[in-house]
């Protein structure tokens, strides 16, 4: 299971070496308040531009959508969460965004051949620069199951980038995602 780490004051004072931060999207992928209201002013408006020019469908509960942050420094992953006063089982409806979110990426790169999973971390904006200096402060002497999904990405990267492995040998690393 991964690390959560709690921050506590403003976020994006907060955000030094984050990767991404899960926003609570709105089905419309527009200007929102509370959280979703202040990555949307702080990102400016290419964000709206970009969610308006790429997403044509409304979000459905469960579903997730990544996005560049343009001003800020991080990935931005996008997640329409379930209403409480909506929902007959709130709970379990949210933990099914959080199981969707992991169970895609890993179905994803199911069965894909290396030059394909390079493919889908480029396609889907998860490829870090500087992945060496990346995975020595981050994840390097880290046991498998102290990593966050994050962490994994950058193990997985770092892997296909830096060794010359054969699809089976990634397994592991996918399987325990």
């Amino acid at each position: 299971m991964g690390k959560l780490y709690q921050t506590f004051g403003d976020f994006i004072l907060n955000s030094n070496n984050m990767d991404a931060i899960v926003n609570a999207q709105n089905k419309y992928m527009q200007y929102g308040s509370g959280i979703c209201g202040a990555i949307c002013r702080v990102s400016g408006n290419e964000l709206i531009e970009y969610c308006q020019n790429t997403y044509k469908e409304y979000m459905v509960n469960g579903e997730f959508r990544i996005t560049p942050g343009f001003n800020l420094p991080m990935d931005i992953i996008h997640v329409l969460a379930p209403k409480y006063y909506e929902e007959t089982d709130p709970i379990n409806s949210l933990m099914d965004c959080y199981n969707n979110l992991l169970l895609n990426i890993k179905n994803d790169l199911d069965n894909k051949s290396i030059d394909e999973i390079k493919k889908y971390l480029e396609d889907n904006n998860l490829l870090e620069n500087d992945i060496v200096s990346k995975y020595n402060n981050f994840v390097k002497g880290l046991d498998l199951s102290e990593l966050c999904l994050t962490q994994k990405l950058l193990c997985l990267q770092y892997t296909i980038y830096n060794f010359n492995l054969a699809r089976k040998q990634l397994d592991v690393l996918i399987y325990n995602m």
